[in-house]
């Protein structure tokens, strides 16, 4: 858990290597910046499209080797 339900993110939030498994760090590297260009024409940040995608090629490539 980065956030609790009640915390808001702010300029000293952070989120570490060490707060993500395997699995998520390959997420992250594959998703973030695409998530991030969406924000910026305009998609709404909790639309998690984008890592739901990215999530499920990760694990059937993982599964079809």
């Amino acid at each position: 858990t980065v956030l609790e339900p009640e915390e808001i993110i702010n300029d000293e939030s952070c989120l570490m290597r060490s707060d993500l498994t395997d699995e998520g760090f390959k997420l992250y590297q594959k998703a973030e910046q695409k998530w991030l260009r969406g924000i910026d024409r305009g998609k709404d940040p909790t639309d998690m499209g984008v890592f739901e995608k990215e999530l499920a090629k990760l694990r059937f490539l993982s599964s079809h080797p």
